[in-house]
């Protein structure tokens, strides 16, 4: 045997010995590349080695048994390479797909479960001696903590959260250098123990979901303002158009001050406390106005029954009339304004100014026409 070769051989069995990827937690890509190394400076030796033990053997020099026994250590390195190759091809797979779980954004709510699902799966149908490696093992147990965790995950793609709850969560699981539309899931399952913030977790997530609740009935009860109308009905040949819905507009502002107002008792109503206050106001107001408006749409009902129509009430109560008349033309003038412009209930608070000059002249009609 060249002694050359023999201590290439002795030098690749020493470096394989340390450098071969048996190591369970090994990157798949660091692993399949040592393996890779290892192949083609294998092969080159096979080569050399299978050349001059034909060379010897051909020309019946010593040294046969020696290149026999080499001959068996490299077959030996060749098994087990093999069987490495083997086991280390099959699991990138599994890992290649792994890792691209791990660089998906966490934000497009990727599920999770299904996908380590099937991962298991397809661990799960490997040849059986491939079960018997500690590489196996190790990503058996790795899609196994990726499932253990994945019910927290799912918790933190509620859609509850708005950016301030974001950022807690961040800070609360070390990450307050990343922003939550840059986290990937890979940056979660990397944190250590994330059952250990636990607790604190649920405490923002029940704050987001609180504050999600005054912040849908603060949504509904705008939606439900701007779609509520005056209904107005033609009178009198269509001269003037009357509010007929006082009731349940009424009903409906009772409703919605006595949600307000219970809105107070949240725990989390400091985060809304000024839009709570504003729409309480607003609503306060409607009422008040409302108040009036019916009040003098009344008042002119009964008074143009009693001028409309009899010449003679009109001469007798000539300065009443000559009043009503003022009334008349301001209330049947804030009508048509209502009518022509914007007949949502909450539009009339901009004609409280009219409103009350209308009602000025109402009483004033009212207490001319009572004193005779």
């Amino acid at each position: 045997m060249d002694g050359a070769l023999e201590q290439r051989i002795k030098l690749f069995v020493e470096e394989w010995k340390k450098g071969r990827p048996v190591a369970p937690d090994l990157n798949h890509e660091v692993a399949n590349g040592a393996l890779a190394l290892h192949e083609a400076s294998l092969v080159k030796l096979e080569s050399d080695h299978a050349r001059l033990y034909a060379a010897r053997k051909s020309l019946a020099l010593d040294g046969a048994a020696v290149g026999n026994a080499e001959s068996a250590r490299l077959s030996s390195i060749r098994d087990e390479l093999v069987g490495l190759k083997e086991i280390w091809s099959a699991l990138r797979l599994i890992w290649l797909e792994l890792d691209a779980l791990a660089a998906k954004p966490f934000r497009e709510g990727t599920d999770l479960r299904k996908a380590l699902m099937r991962l298991q799966n397809e661990q799960t149908k490997l040849p059986g001696h491939m079960k018997t490696y500690e590489s196996f093992e190790f990503l058996k147990n790795v899609l196994k903590e990726r499932l253990a965790v994945n019910g927290s995950l799912k918790d933190l793609q509620s859609t509850m959260l708005r950016p301030k709850h974001e950022k807690l969560l961040l800070k609360e699981l070390g990450l307050g250098h990343v922003a939550w539309s840059e986290l990937s899931v890979g940056q979660l399952w990397s944190i250590p123990d994330l059952k250990a913030h636990a607790k604190a977790i649920k405490a923002i997530l029940d704050t987001a979901q609180g504050e999600s609740g005054l912040e849908n009935f603060l949504a509904e009860l705008r939606d439900q303002w701007e779609a509520t109308r005056l209904e107005l009905v033609d009178y009198k040949s269509g001269r003037i158009a009357l509010i007929r819905n006082w009731e349940p507009l009424f009903a409906q502002l009772a409703e919605r001050l006595s949600d307000l107002s219970g809105m107070k008792q949240s725990p989390y109503f400091k985060a809304f406390e000024a839009d709570a206050i504003r729409w309480e106001s607003k609503l306060n107001q409607a009422q008040a106005i409302f108040d009036v408006f019916i009040d003098v749409q009344r008042r002119w009902l009964a008074m143009s029954g009693t001028f409309e129509g009899s010449s003679d009430i009109q001469q007798q109560l000539a300065t009443q009339f000559k009043r009503f008349k003022t009334f008349d033309r301001d209330f049947t003038r804030l009508m048509k304004d209502i009518h022509k412009v914007r007949p949502d209930a909450l539009h009339t608070i901009a004609h409280a100014r009219a409103l009350s000059h209308t009602r000025a002249h109402a009483h004033c009609s009212a207490a001319a026409a009572s004193s005779h």
